[in-house]
Parts: structure tokens; C-alpha cells; sequence
């Protein structure tokens, strides 16, 4: 789950930049950034994340959720579901691709 993974510490990246060129500092000297902000923006990360994964097709969904997520090799996500192992792979394609799309304006490129 590499590429989620990325997905999601780039969101927070972005939504941080986002977050400091609309703040302004009431004292310059003072640090902007604390654990409370990066807290907010893991979870924030997150929820866009989780979201995004929310919207995919059911069959696309638990394929993602069990194999990226889960950690469950493809080979039990098909035994457990009752599929093809290429139906799964084929149904994770579709569900990382659609992710790609869904989190692209979340992630700097």
C-alpha cells in the first residue's frame, strides 16, 4: 500500500501549504507548525482518503479495503470472496486507478 500511502502524506503536504498561505502569524517569530496542526492534518489526510475509498464501487471497495488495508494476499481476498484471483487483481486496477483520479487535486504532482 505504498502508493496509498504516498497519496495520503502528499494530501497532508498540500493541505499544510494550503493552511500556512492563508495564515498569518500573530508574532512572526513564533513557530506555525505543532503536533495539534499535524494531528489535524493526518486526519484530515485521512478522511479525504477515506472518503475517496467510501465512493468506489462495492466490489472495488473490498477488494482495496481488504488487500491495501487489510493485508490479505490476493489469492485469500478471491477464496474468501468466492472470485477468480484475476478478478481481483483486475478489480484492484480499476479501484487504485480510481483512486488516482479521485485523490488527484489532493496530490501535488
Amino acid at each position: 500500500a505504498g502508493w496509498l500511502n504516498r497519496i495520503a502524506a502528499n494530501l497532508a503536504r498540500d493541505v499544510a501549504r494550503s493552511r500556512a498561505a492563508r495564515k498569518v502569524p500573530a508574532n512572526h517569530s513564533e513557530p506555525t507548525g505543532d503536533k495539534a496542526d499535524q494531528g489535524l492534518l493526518a486526519e484530515e489526510r485521512d478522511a479525504q482518503v477515506h472518503r475517496a475509498i467510501g465512493s468506489l464501487p462495492e466490489h472495488q471497495r473490498e477488494v482495496v479495503i481488504m488487500h491495501h488495508l487489510q493485508g490479505v494476499p490476493v489469492q485469500e481476498v478471491a477464496e474468501q470472496l468466492g472470485i477468480a484471483p484475476g478478478t481481483v487483481l483486475s478489480r484492484l486496477a480499476r479501484g487504485r486507478e480510481a483512486l488516482r483520479r479521485k485523490l488527484a487535486p489532493y496530490v501535488e504532482q
